[in-house]
């Protein structure tokens, strides 16, 4: 909950709300140095990783595609979820993992 400490400070003492709850969200991918974007509290990252987001909040995740891996040229073909190349995730209540699936050309 310290997390919440600068959230509360924004409202009076007896107007306090219930502390966002944090779920983790882990992008990874079917094949190894493949790179991923999340843009989850403004940031972008390379994966695998995992960043932690408030539930319920909306993240977008991308697959850019093609990349060349060791000499070898990869194109996104799926996410896990069924979300196009680029596409906004809302955070769920648990812990999750997203996997970008590529095929190697």
């Amino acid at each position: 909950m310290a997390h919440c400490e600068g959230f509360w400070r924004t409202h009076l003492e007896n107007e306090r709300p219930a502390c966002p709850e944090d779920s983790s969200v882990d992008p990874t991918t079917n094949q190894a140095g493949v790179n991923l974007i999340l843009a989850a509290n403004s940031t972008a990252l390379a994966a695998p990783f995992s960043t932690t987001v408030v539930v319920g909040s909306n993240n977008s995740v991308s697959a850019p595609s093609p990349q060349m891996v060791n000499g070898s040229t990869y194109s996104f073909a799926s996410w896990s979820d069924g979300g196009a190349q680029s596409h906004t995730i809302v955070a769920p209540a648990t812990n999750t993992t997203y996997t970008a699936n590529y095929n190697q050309n």
